[in-house]
């Protein structure tokens, strides 16, 4: 089973650093001539492969159907006692989504759950800064961060809770969960640059198709990693 720590360090299939990475050991096996043509097949896979992950039909192929799942509007969410908010890509659009459901749901806290960037994108939409606050503690996974977020529950006696985590984050979240019998509303943000869905777009390589594509690779080997932890 893969690494978590290697994963993230090279990024996996779709990521910038693994590109970079795949294509910079193809044209140092140019330059000799013993492994030219494994260098030359190499390069050729590499790009191909990038390509076809940039195509956001595949990306949404890739993604899986749990993760095409929409957030209704925020008012549906009904009052909230806590907002946790968990940091990962596309922090962004968590942020702004945060400070509509925070408008509408009125909850006593607005937890952080990751670092800085989250926490200035959401103080830049809106959320007061008297509601927000630092969650998850040392939490170096997201297993971690909803065990956590368990405990915040029970000291807090948070009647309503709800997580707000990326589209495609989000299906894991919810498995772990139920795993730890966690009650949460589940709200599903949208991404930072959400790819072409339709017409003859869907079918042209784009940046969003491939980030999209990477972060639903990811999805499959965590969730497969998880099921082997026992997490979900």
């Amino acid at each position: 089973m893969i690494r978590f720590w290697l994963l993230k360090a090279i990024g996996g299939p779709g990521s910038l650093r693994f590109l970079f990475l795949g294509t910079g050991l193809a044209v140092s096996l140019l330059a000799f001539r013993r492994t030219r043509r494994t260098g030359r097949w190499l390069l050729r896979s590499f790009l191909l492969m990038y390509f076809v992950l940039s195509l956001p039909a595949v990306a949404r192929f890739v993604a899986g159907p749990a993760a095409r799942t929409q957030s209704r509007p925020a008012a549906e969410y009904g009052r909230l006692d806590d907002l946790f908010v968990i940091d990962g890509d596309n922090y962004q659009s968590r942020a702004a989504l945060a400070a509509v459901v925070a408008r509408t749901a009125s909850p006593r806290t607005v937890w952080v759950v990751g670092g800085g960037e989250l926490r200035d994108a959401m103080l830049a939409h809106g959320i007061d800064k008297d509601v927000w606050r630092w969650g998850g503690g040392d939490a170096g996974t997201t297993y971690d961060q909803m065990v956590w977020i368990k405990k915040s529950i029970a000291t807090t006696q948070s009647r309503r809770a709800a997580v707000i985590a990326s589209r495609v984050h989000l299906p894991r979240i919810v498995e772990v969960a139920r795993r730890l019998q966690v009650d949460l509303v589940a709200i599903p943000s949208p991404l930072d640059n959400e790819p072409p869905d339709s017409g003859v777009r869907e079918w042209l390589p784009s940046f969003s198709g491939l980030q999209l594509s990477r972060e639903g690779l990811y999805e499959r080997v965590a969730v497969a990693y998880y099921r082997w932890k026992g997490w979900q």
